[in-house]
């Protein structure tokens, strides 16, 4: 992984297409460092991005050029959103300001960034996607909306066969490879399909 400085670039365009600062970062690391009081802060809106994130610093998965890390400054150069681009996966952004979702739109469409859709907070989704189509002409529609549900207690299960483990160990594998793939159909049936015994593997 390339080390530099926090971010790498700031992208500047007109005042009249975005009002608040981009930044792209070079890393899962560099995005972790930058966005964290926005991770902390929020936690469920970019939960997903933290996970990725925090699996590709650690070296749990791999890192790939194409991939992309933002973050978006409000008028006080603290950090108002996030956003990540994992290819063939799409955008992912946290909550923020609609002004900030147009902002980020503009930066990455003069970046020259294909985007396949957006996915997140429905404030921010909504804000990019009315922002995207503008700029490309692409029509835009909702695929699924879904909700976070917060865990008040937890009850542990009972007259349930079997034991909680640390790991999965080799025989395994295939077990946890038919879940994850059953799970991709039932939840993401329009996400990209991996190879499951090989994720399987990596976790």
């Amino acid at each position: 992984m390339t080390r530099g400085p926090k971010s790498i670039r700031m992208c500047r365009i007109s005042a009249e297409l975005a009002s608040m600062p981009v930044h792209l970062h070079r890393g899962a690391r560099q995005f972790l460092a930058a966005a964290e009081p926005l991770l902390r802060s929020d936690p469920f809106s970019t939960n997903v991005m933290a996970v990725v994130a925090g699996r590709i610093a650690a070296g749990d998965e791999p890192d790939s050029a194409r991939y992309l890390w933002a973050t978006v400054d409000g008028s006080d150069s603290r950090i108002v959103g996030a956003a990540m681009h994992t290819p063939p996966h799409h955008l992912f952004v946290s909550r923020m300001p609609p002004d900030a979702a147009v902002s980020l739109a503009h930066v990455l469409h003069d970046a020259g960034r294909e985007l396949p859709g957006v996915n997140g907070a429905v404030e921010s989704t909504g804000a990019f996607a009315a922002t995207w189509t503008a700029r490309t002409g692409r029509p835009s529609a909702v695929i699924t909306a879904m909700r976070m549900y917060r865990l008040g207690e937890l009850v542990w299960p009972r007259g349930v066969s079997g034991e909680a483990v640390v790991a999965a160990t080799a025989p395994d594998i295939e077990l946890v490879a038919g879940w994850l793939a059953a799970f991709h159909e039932e939840a993401q049936p329009h996400a990209p399909v991996w190879d499951w015994r090989a994720l399987a593997e990596w976790r």
